[in-house]
């Protein structure tokens, strides 16, 4: 019984670590088609380091510190080299667009461009950004042109929420006789981010709408935040900022795998319900 639950633990030890070792591999070539060959060592040696099989044997432990030291090193010698070399090759590849337009950008281009978007899509989901995420991802896949999500993860947003509690506010003019309420479309952008980054990112812009019913002496307010997941021609979209650098990334690049019918644009609406009476609307 002790062995089938070892053997257990290790499979689901194992499954994770080859899923991360797997994407190491990938992207080590599509790290060269960046002209970063630094990125795609430490790629390979990433999947050295994941590789999900001998876990128990004691060279397995020996291939996978030495991996781990080199990363190590290496990242020390040259903190900002793989940065630096994706960063210039999209501005390489930025300035091909306004000279040659899409036809200039070859096979290789367009995966090392379709990698990098779900690369960001996936980078997304790790560090705290799933809404973003999921809209990105969602677009490596065709659709009606139309999807929905339920959250109410916008509620986040002093932007979002403003809106609705003049709503509100409204609402407790109304006479008693009045049992729904409408909230005149509007549209909220961010020129620039604060707290609230993680709304930001996956909405802006976007139009809010919302309805209100009188139930049980408060009322039910029914939102649905509309955005359209498509790309500029273009736009340079500062993704972070490290050691005082920024960094960014020209998402006119995409437009060109979404013209080209390697990604698909479409509508996201992210839905949710919140009553009259909560605390995120005093």
């Amino acid at each position: 019984m002790s062995h089938s639950k070892s053997k257990l633990g290790l499979r689901l030890i194992q499954l994770p670590l080859g899923v991360f070792s797997l994407w190491a591999i990938l992207y080590a070539p599509i790290a060269l088609l960046w002209h970063a060959p630094l990125a795609s060592i430490i790629f390979v040696l990433l999947a050295l380091l994941l590789n999900p099989f001998n876990i128990n044997r004691r060279r397995s432990w020996f291939i996978r510190s030495t991996a781990l030291t080199i990363i190590i090193v290496l990242l020390l010698l040259f903190p900002y080299k793989v940065l630096e070399s994706t960063e210039n090759r999209m501005r390489f590849l930025s300035d091909k667009l306004v000279s040659e337009g899409i036809g200039g950008f070859g096979l290789g281009d367009k995966i090392a461009i379709y990698g990098a978007h779900i690369f960001m899509g996936m980078g997304g989901l790790i560090t705290g950004y799933p809404e973003i995420a999921i809209e990105t991802l969602s677009m490596i896949i065709p659709s009606s042109g139309v999807r929905s999500w339920s959250s109410d993860f916008a509620m986040e947003s002093p932007r979002i929420r403003k809106p609705l509690k003049r709503m509100v506010a409204q609402l407790e003019q109304l006479p008693l006789q009045t049992n729904e309420y409408a909230l005149k479309k509007k549209r909220i952008a961010w020129p620039q981010y604060g707290s609230d980054t993680r709304v930001g990112f996956a909405l802006n812009p976007v139009h809010l709408k919302a309805t209100a019913k009188r139930i049980e002496g408060r009322w039910q307010i029914i939102c649905k935040a509309t955005v359209n997941i498509k790309y500029p021609p273009r736009t340079w979209l500062l993704l972070f900022s490290y050691a005082g650098r920024d960094i960014h990334f020209e998402e006119g690049l995409l437009w060109v795998l979404q013209e080209s019918g390697w990604i698909f644009p479409y509508q996201g609406h992210w839905d949710w319900t919140v009553y009259s009476d909560d605390y995120r609307l005093k």
